[in-house]
């Protein structure tokens, strides 16, 4: 592992470590670190984690923590908590207080990342990446400026490519406010980038040459000079002393083949996932972008077979991976349910489809209290908008199945207990407050607690322009909602005239093509009940694949 160690005027010289009688130092480091003492390193370090990155006052032990707690959040898994154990008591590292901060807010521990924010906030030596990493998380998990935070993670990008974390975050981002365009560029930029993206002794010594004494522009130094050692050509034969390229990472091929696929390059995301999957056959992620190509090119026997088969790769991920992952595998059996006319068939998967959300998308009946597994499952919006985008897929069609209408109609008063009270005046995403608002206005029976619930969804989308401006929140959401309101009302003529200015706008909203469906589909069944025929074909063609490529957005 690569390491530098450089001395200030503030910071004196280490303590020399105790040896063992054979000469060899105690590790005494993990022991310290988990038991409760605190990580007191007397010099300045810059180490490098399995990418390349600098990380500024780390170990051995924070560097392997920090490459596992990474591998987890690009596999979709929860850290242990001593994983989380060791970043915490790495006060003087602001890199693992950051990613602690990621860690702990996707596995719904706010309190933990907050405090990892403010951990890393009072941390003196911080390189540049830290710093603005920092300021990236603070306007996102904090005040909610998703659309600031993106600019903040193109300049990380530029600065410290191999960064992979912040390549993590910003596509999240993305997806949730859907610029796909913005993805692709990010993610094709670090690739490029990272072509030559180094890490060993050659390296250290051309730091050790730079001789500057303050810490800052040290790490600035190492920096610029991880960027600009990139060559002019592009290797043609893998050259040892470059350590990381993310054209060789399946994270990053995972998610620039879904990205693809939301831009209609069906055959290049084919060409990516299938690289991805070969470098790694249980990427939770890259199964969920394969099934979105198998479904687009209708193949979806296979896509069935391929994501059952791979389903116990998922039995660890975060709720949200895991029941997204499902969700797919109940669209497809959905779309299989159409294609069929065998009524035994259509049984059969009448099923399937009520065994997989009781068993994957939602804990039905969960044991009473409210930090159970299953009630925590529930409360995850992810989770939540999932339960409800299925249910929604079935509330647009009629079934043969008098069994399948029944239960997916007593489905809905079991999920709206759960999100009523936890969603009704919290918002997270467009995506995850579309689902909301559809439960809540068209499934809701109490008309004076959807009254409000309306007004409060229009306040908030307007004062949030102060916020963040965002049209997918300001302008999109607000004429969904008003447009679910009046068919609620029977008014579908005036459900017809505030979706459609912005029916061509619904992708800003997130998620993918496959996930907005159930929106595309309830928004046609306004056009045809309203008699707006003309629009309604209008709409099936924009949305319609030409000569055999999505067109954008679908």
């Amino acid at each position: 592992m690569a390491v530098i160690m450089m001395n200030t005027k503030k910071i004196s010289q280490g303590k020399e470590k105790e040896k063992n009688e054979d000469g060899k130092e105690k590790n005494e480091e993990t022991m310290k670190m988990v038991d409760g003492e605190e990580d007191t390193m007397d010099e300045i370090e810059i180490w490098f984690d399995s990418r390349g990155m600098p990380v500024v006052n780390g170990s051995q032990l924070i560097v392997d923590t920090m490459n596992q707690v990474i591998n987890n959040i690009l596999t979709y898994t929860d850290s242990t908590k001593k994983e989380l154990k060791i970043l915490r008591r790495a006060k003087k590292c602001a890199a693992a207080q950051l990613l602690l901060a990621v860690s702990a807010y996707n596995m719904g521990e706010d309190g933990l990342s907050n405090e990892a924010l403010r951990s890393a906030s009072l941390i003196e030596h911080k390189s540049l990446r830290d710093e603005k990493l920092l300021k990236a998380l603070q306007l996102i998990y904090l005040e909610g400026k998703t659309l600031e935070s993106i600019k903040i993670h193109h300049e990380i990008s530029k600065l410290c490519p191999s960064d992979i974390l912040n390549i993590y975050i910003c596509f999240n981002s993305y997806i949730y406010f859907y610029d796909m365009e913005g993805g692709k560029s990010l993610v094709e930029s670090t690739i490029k980038r990272t072509l030559v993206y180094a890490q060993d002794e050659e390296l250290i010594n051309e730091f050790k040459k730079l001789n500057i004494s303050e810490t800052r522009d040290m790490l600035s130094a190492a920096e610029k000079y991880m960027v600009s050692s990139a060559p002019s050509k592009p290797l043609k034969e893998k050259n040892e002393r470059f350590s990381y390229f993310a054209g060789e990472d399946s994270y990053i091929l995972g998610i620039l083949c879904f990205i693809e696929d939301q831009l209609g390059h069906i055959e290049r995301a084919k060409q990516l996932g299938e690289k991805s999957y070969s470098l790694n056959k249980k990427a939770p992620w890259t199964h969920h972008s394969l099934s979105h190509i198998y479904q687009d090119k209708g193949n979806i026997d296979y896509a069935i077979e391929f994501m059952v088969s791979h389903a116990p790769d998922w039995s660890a991920c975060i709720p949200f991976m895991r029941s997204h992952n499902w969700w797919h595998i109940g669209l497809l059996y959905l779309n299989k349910y159409y294609s069929i006319k065998s009524t035994k068939q259509k049984k059969i998967i009448g099923d399937k489809l009520i065994d997989i959300f009781k068993k994957y998308l939602w804990c039905c009946n969960p044991p009473n209290g409210k930090h159970t597994k299953e009630a925590l499952f529930n409360s995850d919006p992810s989770v939540a908008a999932g339960a409800i985008g299925m249910l929604w897929h079935l509330n647009n069609h009629q079934f043969e199945m008098d069994k399948l209408n029944r239960w997916y109609k007593k489905r809905w008063s079991e999920v709206f207990d759960i999100i009523y009270p936890l969603y009704t005046n919290a918002h997270f995403f467009p995506f995850s407050d579309l689902h909301f608002a559809y439960a809540m206005i068209l499934h809701h029976d109490n008309d004076k607690e959807v009254d409000q619930y309306v007004k409060d969804c229009q306040t908030y989308c307007k004062e949030y322009e102060v916020i963040d401006n965002n049209e997918a929140i300001t302008t999109v959401l607000p004429a969904v909602i008003d447009g679910f309101y009046a068919y609620r009302k029977g008014q579908v003529q005036k459900a017809f005239q505030v979706m459609h200015p912005k029916a061509t706008k619904f992708h800003l909203l997130g998620g993918s093509h496959a996930q907005r469906l159930a929106l595309d589909e309830t928004y046609l069944l306004i056009c045809n009940q309203s008699g707006h025929e003309a629009e309604q074909k209008a709409y099936l063609d924009f949305k319609t694949p030409k000569d055999g490529v999505m067109q954008y957005p679908f």
